[in-house]
């Protein structure tokens, strides 16, 4: 016999147990420490087609059990059928169920960091044009619902001065100022009840600088609650 394999299939007869990818010298091992007798019987790891043979039929194995003194005893029989520890660490397989979220966290951060920066960029050039970053369309079932005590204040803009123009429930302002604006306002709040309700209805061309100023001063006069509504052009509804 002249294969010389790394590995070997050992089969102890006794027992009718088979230790598979037993490397050469471990075999070597075992017949010197009388754990393998000659009727155990091996062949090259891989073969299934490979025969089973007794250890002593092949080269590797024959000198070892010509240097034996004497027959292995019934403790050395007892101790070659014994558990032996190969050294192979057992990798255990990964569940395929499980999901990896790092990607998706990657991702989430990404997407958070751009919204953030697009956020930040459309504010400073509101705040250089002194205007509102998005404009908000008109949408036809947009406005604010009213009811029966509320005021509405507007404020719109001159599109040939650009001056600012003012409304109290929808009717100009005359003389058009913001004092006498606040003065109807006044006269509205003394002849109504309980708190005071204020829809601001503004242009969306107005600076929000203006729009800014216009509820201080109404917060000012106690109003607490006030509704905002941005328009495209100052209309009666």
């Amino acid at each position: 016999m002249t294969n010389h394999a790394t590995s070997w299939d050992v089969w102890l007869s006794d027992q009718n147990t088979v230790y598979t990818g037993v490397p050469l010298s471990a075999v070597c091992d075992w017949i010197v420490d009388g754990r393998l007798l000659p009727q155990d019987r091996a062949r090259p790891s891989g073969n299934a087609a490979a025969v089973w043979l007794p250890l002593p039929r092949y080269e590797w194995f024959a000198p070892y059990f010509v240097a034996q003194t004497a027959p292995a005893g019934a403790d050395d029989a007892a101790e070659a059928h014994e558990a032996v520890e190969l050294g192979l660490e057992l990798r255990k397989e990964e569940d395929e169920g499980e999901v990896d979220l790092v990607p998706l966290i990657d991702i989430s951060m990404v997407l958070l960091i751009f919204f953030t920066m697009m956020r930040l960029m459309s504010a400073a050039q509101g705040a250089t044009q002194s205007r509102a970053a998005i404009p908000t369309p008109e949408a036809e079932n947009g406005y604010v619902v009213e009811k029966a005590d509320m005021i509405t204040i507007g404020l719109n803009v001159d599109e040939k001065t650009q001056a600012l123009l003012y409304y109290v429930n929808e009717e100009p302002v005359n003389p058009n100022t913001e004092e006498q604006m606040l003065y109807q306002l006044r006269l509205l709040l003394e002849k109504r009840a309980g708190e005071p309700r204020v829809i601001l209805r503004a242009h969306e061309h107005l600076p929000t600088s203006a729009v800014k100023h216009v509820l201080a001063r109404l917060q000012e006069h106690g109003i607490k609650t006030i509704a905002g509504e941005v328009r495209d052009k100052y209309r009666k509804r």
